[in-house]
């Protein structure tokens, strides 16, 4: 059993060292400048602009969103410096009740589903890159089409009658069950726990296995690949200002036969509404985070973006840039860590795809009637990743619209909220 483990009793009573271990975050702090951000809402509480300045005001990044009458953004343009020189910027379309082409059998609804997001690098106005999607009735999506996106490639998949990639078209995907992903391409295995937590995978000559706590928080992540290995602890604060709970800290341990009382501090990390800075080698670094609350960029002590550490990101969360910083971040797309060693986010009880925009295991939550894309166990975000996010893992429950008031803190309120202590 999961609560059983050798290696908790050890990491139990390091949540005794929570208020101290905070106290230390609080009071290290970079003293030199410290960013600011302004957002700006129109007269229904949308959020509309983001804006990331040094303490004397000088402009860093400007996120300006469009918003159509019904809610949903139609697009984001990136403004960077005191010049506001465009950087990038991306249109969203969405379900318009067409003919679906593809499958020639019926009239799609308008649900809001993402179908296409154009992209401008640079400050030209031609688009360089695009992505578009299509969906069956059940909101599966069967078809990515991708065209001068960097690290992305398209995919095209069909379903069984339990939403799951069909095993009649050699996908190379299986699941138990339960409904957990227990194959994937690459020869990958996943195995799960009574509790359906991902608990070990192997890939070829890679082994990452997980201990998880009786409240089911990942403690302990373990990679081996050959004779090296890496043992990352990880210390969760149940209390955290975004009413989640959140890791503040993480151990790492080299050893082959690793404990949690041989780890060294590796990171550290402070949380408001949203992740504000963290220290890494004895650093301290800001988060600058857009208006939909993925880690963007890092500042220095002085208000400058850290060489090589800006993250651009599609609408699905898969990064489309190559940052070459070397300070760690692995808090990316919508605040969520990102394991390098499995290829997905970690979004609370459930693991997440980018790359199929799908979860890893299916949902608990067994949706309502009233809301239909809710009984889907896989989906992310009801097929719109542009205009909600998923802060519990479990669609239906925790999906909200980021432009609403209800992420307001996420950027302003987090620094306010830094800035009160000094």
């Amino acid at each position: 059993m999961r609560i059983d483990s050798p290696f908790l009793a050890p990491l139990r009573s390091l949540r005794a060292l929570r208020v101290a271990i905070l106290f230390l975050l609080f009071s290290v702090a970079p003293e030199a400048s410290i960013p600011r951000f302004t957002n700006t809402f129109d007269a229904r509480n949308r959020l509309t602009k983001v804006e990331i300045g040094k303490d004397d005001w000088t402009k860093i990044r400007r996120y300006d969103y469009g918003i159509n009458a019904t809610g949903l953004r139609t697009g984001v343009t990136e403004l960077t410096g005191t010049n506001s020189v465009q950087r990038r910027r991306v249109d969203y379309r969405y379900d318009a009740g067409v003919m679906d082409t593809d499958m020639q059998t019926r009239i799609l609804p308008k649900v809001s589903r993402l179908t296409h997001e154009d992209i401008v690098e640079g400050s030209g106005s031609s688009y360089t890159g695009n992505e578009s999607f299509l969906y069956d009735p059940l909101g599966n999506r069967r078809i990515f089409d991708e065209s001068g996106v960097a690290n992305v490639s398209g995919n095209a998949f069909e379903f069984d009658i339990h939403d799951q990639f069909d095993p009649a078209y050699g996908y190379g995907y299986a699941f138990d069950a339960n409904g957990n992903t227990v194959g994937s391409p690459g020869s990958t295995t996943d195995s799960f726990d009574t509790e359906n937590n991902l608990v070990k995978r192997v890939k070829g000559s890679e082994t990452t296995t997980m201990i998880y706590d009786s409240e089911g928080h990942r403690v302990m992540r373990h990679y081996q690949t050959g004779s090296t290995h890496k043992t990352i602890y990880f210390l969760w604060d149940d209390k955290a200002p975004t009413g989640y709970p959140q890791v503040v800290l993480e151990s790492v341990d080299t050893a082959s036969s690793p404990l949690p009382s041989n780890a060294t501090q590796y990171e550290t990390f402070e949380w408001s509404r949203g992740l504000i800075s963290l220290q890494y080698s004895g650093t301290n670094y800001y988060v600058g985070l857009d208006g939909h609350g993925s880690t963007r960029m890092l500042l220095d002590s002085n208000g400058n973006i850290v060489s090589g550490s800006e993250f651009d990101y599609d609408a699905h969360g898969n990064m489309i840039n190559s940052p070459t910083t070397t300070v760690d971040v692995h808090y990316l797309f919508t605040g969520y860590e990102r394991d390098l060693n499995l290829g997905m986010d970690h979004m609370g009880p459930r693991f997440y795809d980018p790359v199929t925009g799908r979860f890893w295991t299916g949902d608990s939550y067994e949706g309502t009637e009233e809301d239909p894309m809710s009984l889907h166990r896989y989906l992310y975000c009801a097929a719109d990743p542009v205009n909600r996010w998923d802060p519990s893992g479990h669609e239906g429950l925790g999906s909200f619209m980021v432009s609403s008031s209800m992420r307001l803190g996420l950027a302003g309120a987090s620094y306010g909220a830094y800035l009160a202590r000094f």
